[in-house]
């Protein structure tokens, strides 16, 4: 089971769903240049329960790449002398197909990961492409016209990316604003995001996009509002003296998502 985070978010009777894309009815499959990284919800043996002022933040999921890797060898375009990547650069599989791995985090500025292909499944990466993707790291991207092409490299192989060195990432629970509609009610917008490692914002960079799914708007008398997300109860109680509680249900076991 894959759970995706780029999915329809139904709110309706006071409950919020996170529908797996691949059973929404009549939809396509992904077309060949849109690529996905592999990732997991990391288990969470025990319930997370938080407080969360307007503006602030909780964390509620942590995530992992599912397959890291790192490049053993420099990698090098054929007839070129310039590495174009370093020994060492961490790379992630890709649920796409089997015998390719993109770059993990985007270099600021920049709008397009590399990516290695190993044509005949010998352990051999001896292509090289392009995927375009605007988050610092690659959970999804496309492959644009202008680079269909693979280009031919020396072989290199990739190495199990030692754990230290393979970056967790957040979902929080973002309490962004309250809306007063009268002088008895109002309404409350929450949003699930992609927190960045070592928090300054969202992503920890002003110029970055903060990876969140729709707003989630409450009003006043419709709490508590639940969603299922990852395996997992999220419960969100009325706020109370500005502060707004949230639980998640544990969830014993890793679980593949599409973020």
């Amino acid at each position: 089971m894959r759970v995706d985070l780029r999915l329809i978010l139904l709110l309706a009777s006071g409950s919020a769903v996170i529908a797996p894309a691949g059973h929404a009815a009549g939809q396509a499959a992904p077309p060949q240049y849109e690529y996905r990284a592999s990732w997991v919800a990391v288990a969470s043996p025990e319930p997370v329960k938080a407080e969360i002022d307007s503006k602030s933040w909780a964390r509620l999921v942590t995530f992992r790449p599912e397959r890291a890797f790192i490049l053993t060898a420099p990698l090098t375009e054929a007839g070129k002398s310039k590495p174009r990547l370093d020994a060492g650069t961490l790379m992630v599989g890709m649920t796409d197909g089997q015998g390719i791995a993109c770059r993990l985090e985007r270099p600021k500025f920049d709008y397009f990961v590399e990516c290695v292909q190993d044509s005949n499944l010998d352990g051999q990466y001896d292509g090289l492409f392009f995927l375009n993707h605007e988050n610092p790291f690659l959970f999804s991207a496309r492959r644009q016209p202008r680079h269909q092409k693979v280009l031919p490299v020396s072989p290199v192989t990739l190495g199990d990316a030692p754990a230290e060195q393979v970056p967790n990432l957040d979902m929080v629970l973002l309490y962004s604003a309250r809306s007063v509609i009268s002088a008895a009610s109002g309404s409350h917008t929450f949003q699930l995001c992609i927190l960045r490692p070592g928090v300054k914002n969202i992503w920890g960079d002003k110029t970055e996009g903060r990876g969140c799914l729709p707003n989630i708007v409450v009003k006043d008398g419709e709490f508590p509002r639940r969603l299922q997300i990852y395996g997992r109860t999220l419960e969100i109680a009325a706020p109370v003296d500005g502060k707004a509680s949230v639980s998640v249900s544990a969830f014993p076991q890793d679980l593949p998502v599409d973020l």
